[in-house]
């Protein structure tokens, strides 16, 4: 199995360094900013369990699968602190640890073929790009990264198989189990493997190794259910499902979902003219390599427009700057095709094409469409930039390339120091802001007036109450986090679903009965939050107003159950 720490000696220095350095900008971002919403969510998971058991937790949203292979570790962090103070702190650290590992995996596979300087700003790249600049471990970011790791494990054995004729089962073992956890936080990417297993087997000449492969990972998903099933419920689970798939459309409406991603890259004419050029420029190289010079200057061109000069497309600049990457990269699969006989390009054939259909299973899958794509798509925007100019030996390309990596390398660090996901008051970096130093978001800095307004909400809302449930409408699940009351919710986030909508009929009947009733209601308002539905206004018009906070455009008011002491 390859060493992970030979690094640490006296020739790699400079990687230990580099290492050093990526830690201290990634440590320092994760301390910026404050999420109430999508992060919060995801932390609601966590919040829940730790006050009620997972046991006892009605929640029906497939998301929890996630957070589940962060239950054990955030129970320790409970027990060893003896609360939940500074609770996302700790799940950012964990998204750094996990960042870190995938990466490395890519780099250790890159590194014999390229070096140790351009698998170095490789790993640079794809650990400084942060999805929606938010660094929680999440569905998103677990899946991004597990899938990650897990392929670029299986290029290792693979390719070490080819050289040094013996197959490691560690590193298939490992990537099986990469594989497995990757799949319980996002179950959709169980079609990214099948379509993974496919390409391998039909690419590889070995297909034993393929087979074999795949019975480690199939025994690994077998038991990875089994254990689902045990902790959850086999009723829980089939719940989770149907909630699920009612609330998020999984199995319907793939066409408009094509239409979608259709209109936003198109949305923006220059900007589907870049994406044109990159698989042009992909085409071009692979005919004629030489012109390599021309197409990294192309590539240079690009990163630094959409950096500091372009049109935001995909939410955030990194999306924009991964699928143009990307699409370039398309000359590797053309280059297997002319050089059939070299194993390499098998194996890269085999990592891209597997990346590009987990970007479009990512995008398909998910509500806002290719806003998605980077989740499964940075490795091949990785393997893009490591493997540009391979077959053309010059060394200027080379430089070329480093000058490219570097700048794609600082375009992910800006954007990411640039942008603050939740924070609407703009980065705390450029206003004048505050560290929290009570509850889950303690060791956290955000704006001023955001820190007010989280001290206000917590100060009218039970800190040491137990036992007792909380339901929050409006669309920030952070209230969740800010009580000791549990939720008593089928999902923390503020779906608005319809009575004709599956989810939202389940919904209606949870609250009809009278346990699932919470003692207390926050209602929460501002101009981006949508008004009560009939089934919100129908619950709450049996709750009395016990307080209320108002902060600029934020208005909260708790109402409280009559029958609740």
């Amino acid at each position: 199995m390859i060493r992970l720490f030979d690094w640490i000696k006296p020739q790699n220095y400079f990687f230990t360094v580099f290492l050093v350095v990526l830690l201290g900008i990634i440590l320092k971002r994760i301390t910026i900013g404050v999420d109430l919403s999508d992060e919060a969510y995801y932390a609601t998971h966590l919040d829940g369990w730790l006050k009620e058991g997972v046991k006892n937790s009605p929640n029906l949203m497939i998301h929890q699968s996630a957070a589940l292979l962060l239950f054990p570790l955030a129970y320790v962090y409970q027990n060893l602190v003896g609360h939940e103070t500074g609770l996302i702190l700790f799940l950012r650290l964990i998204y750094v640890l996990m960042a870190l590992g995938a990466m490395l995996s890519l780099y250790f596979f890159i590194k014999p073929y390229r070096g140790q300087l351009l698998a170095a700003l490789v790993l640079a790249f794809g650990f400084l790009f942060i999805p929606w600049s938010l660094p929680a471990p999440s569905y998103n970011t677990i899946g991004m990264h597990g899938m990650l790791a897990a392929i670029s494990l299986f290029g290792i054995a693979v390719m070490q198989r080819q050289e040094k004729k013996k197959l490691s089962l560690n590193l298939f073992f490992l990537s099986a189990l990469t594989w497995t956890c990757t799949i319980v936080a996002y179950p959709s990417l169980l079609m990214v493997f099948s379509g993974f297993v496919g390409i391998a087997f039909s690419l590889l000449k070995e297909r034993a190794v393929v087979f074999y492969y795949l019975l480690f990972c199939g025994f690994l998903f077998a038991v990875a259910l089994v254990l689902l099933f045990m902790i959850l419920g086999p009723e829980h689970c089939i719940q989770i499902f149907r909630f699920t798939n009612a609330a998020l459309q999984i199995s319907g409406g793939i066409a408009a979902k094509f239409h979608k991603i259709y209109e936003q890259i198109f949305q923006s004419p220059t900007f589907a003219i870049l994406c044109m050029a990159s698989l042009s420029f992909g085409i071009i190289i692979t005919i004629y390599p030489r012109l390599i010079l021309v197409a990294e200057l192309y590539l240079a061109g690009v990163i630094f427009y959409l950096t500091f000069f372009a049109k935001v497309v995909l939410f955030l600049v990194s999306h924009d700057i991964i699928l143009i990457i990307a699409l370039f990269g398309v000359f590797i699969p053309l280059t297997a095709i002319r050089r059939r006989e070299n194993h390499l390009y098998q194996v890269l054939t085999i990592i891209y094409c597997s990346s590009l259909f987990a970007g479009l299973i990512t995008s398909i899958t998910a509500s806002n469409g290719l806003f998605n794509f980077p989740i499964g798509g940075l490795l091949a925007a990785c393997l893009t930039l490591a493997f540009i100019g391979y077959e053309e030996a010059r060394e200027r390309g080379r430089h070329g390339l480093i000058f490219i990596l570097i700048l794609s390398s600082y375009s992910m660090g800006f954007i990411a120091y640039k942008n603050n996901y939740g924070e609407t008051d703009g980065s705390p970096l450029f206003i004048p802001n505050q560290k929290i130093d009570q509850g889950v978001f303690a060791g956290l800095k955000t704006s001023v007036q955001l820190a007010s307004f989280i001290s206000k909400v917590s100060s009218i809302l039970p800190q040491e109450t137990k036992g007792k449930k909380i339901t929050v409408f409006g669309r920030l699940s952070g209230f969740y986090l800010l009580t000791s009351l549990a939720p008593s919710a089928l999902t923390t986030w503020n779906y608005q679903f319809s009575e004709t909508n599956l989810a939202g009929q389940m919904i209606t009947q949870f609250y009809q009965d009278k346990k699932n009733q919470p003692c207390l209601i926050v209602e929460y308002s501002d101009p981006w939050t949508q008004p009560l539905t009939d089934r919100e206004k129908s619950l709450l018009k049996n709750y009395r107003l016990k307080s209320s906070v108002e902060s600029e455009a934020r208005v909260v008011r708790v109402y409280q159950n009559p029958e609740c002491g």
